[in-house]
């Protein structure tokens, strides 16, 4: 049976990974419109990213974490805490 946590899990994921990204990207002094031209993307999927709406794909975030030396223990770490908190963390959003 899904329960409240299942159902926003996801939604709170592509947050989280939304503003990792920005958050290197803002450190690393590129502009949206930069990440995007390394990339071979639009500015307006990398700022789908930032904000959450939509996910790099496993190929493209592989790309991300080394042209922006994203921590990977940061990023998964926070995803971890994510899981392990489940309906506590609905518990206390909502």
């Amino acid at each position: 049976m899904e329960n409240e946590f299942d159902k926003i899990e996801p939604i709170i994921e592509s947050i989280v990974l939304g503003k990792v990204i920005k958050e290197y990207r803002k450190a690393s002094g590129w502009s949206q419109s930069k990440l995007a031209d390394k990339l071979f993307f639009t500015k307006s999927t990398v700022c789908d990213w930032e904000k959450g709406r939509t996910e790099p794909n496993f190929e493209t975030l592989t790309k991300l974490i080394k042209l922006l030396h994203i921590d990977v223990i940061k990023l998964f770490g926070l995803l971890s805490i994510l899981s392990l908190l489940g309906d506590d963390l609905v518990e206390f959003l909502f």
